[in-house]
């Protein structure tokens, strides 16, 4: 059974660059699908609480595609919803960063997840 979360993966996301990195000219992407997750991780106290909620996440992505750190940029309101979020999130591979010179770079990796209980 395929769990009730969106992973918004937009292309109006940009990747955040902070000052001291590089031009990004292709920012970092997910390696694999939105369909990582199933209904195990959905957190057990959230779940019986009927708890849902949209984490905002931003991830450091290595040049070799590997996630460095993981940080809630606006909490869904449930801490368990949250830390899940980086859990999950940390656990994934990426297709690094370019710079414009076509070199992998490290670059931040910013989006959102939807948690959304599972049947409904």
């Amino acid at each position: 059974m395929k769990l009730m979360i969106a992973l918004a993966l937009a292309a109006s996301q940009p990747a955040i660059s902070q000052a001291a990195d590089p031009v990004v000219a292709k920012p970092p992407r997910p390696a694999m699908g939105a369909s990582f997750m199933t209904d195990d991780d959905y957190p057990a106290d959230a779940r019986k609480a009927g708890l849902e909620g949209t984490t905002k996440f931003s991830l450091r992505i290595s040049n070799k595609g590997k996630v460095l750190g993981c940080r809630i940029v606006q909490s869904s309101g449930v801490p368990s919803l949250d830390a899940a979020t980086c859990e999950i999130m940390s656990k994934m591979r990426f297709t690094a960063a370019q710079d414009a010179n076509g070199n992998r770079i490290e670059a931040e990796y910013a989006r959102s997840l939807d948690w959304r209980l599972p049947g409904r």
